[in-house]
Parts: structure tokens; C-alpha cells; sequence
């Protein structure tokens, strides 16, 4: 079974989210790959998400509504 499969990535420095979509996420700067972790314990590593646009994910209202309107169709998923 898969690291994300079982909900958990070794090395990851989560951030709990106040969201009823996700859970929590974890943005790697060097990598420019963000994470979610869904309230189902799914997780979805973005790839080449600029720092600018994790950023605005950080601060957005309704993490669900970003994710939906900038993130999911925007970048590949690892």
C-alpha cells in the first residue's frame, strides 16, 4: 500500500486546514509540489505549483473553493 493510501507521507510538516474539504497540506518551496490531505485521508501532491500561488491557497477563505477554481485542473497531480 502507498504512503498516501495509508494518509501519511514520511518528512511532511502538515498544516491543519480550517476546512470542511481538507484537511490539512504541506507546500515543498524547492520542489514546488504541494500537498492536501482530503477529510477522506486521500492526498494529492500538485507539481510545479509556483510559490505565489501556494501563497494565495495559504491565505484563500475556503481552501475547497481554491482548490476547485485554481488548483485541481491548473496542475498535475504526482
Amino acid at each position: 500500500m502507498s504512503a498516501a493510501a495509508c494518509g501519511t507521507l514520511p518528512g511532511m510538516a502538515w498544516t491543519e486546514c480550517d476546512s470542511s474539504m481538507i484537511k490539512q497540506y504541506d507546500y515543498d518551496k524547492d520542489m514546488q509540489v504541494l500537498h492536501l490531505q482530503f477529510g477522506s485521508g486521500r492526498i494529492v501532491s500538485l507539481q510545479q505549483v509556483p510559490s505565489e500561488v501556494a501563497a494565495d491557497f495559504v491565505k484563500a477563505p475556503s481552501k475547497g473553493k481554491f482548490f476547485h477554481n485554481s488548483l485541481r485542473d491548473q496542475y498535475k497531480a504526482l
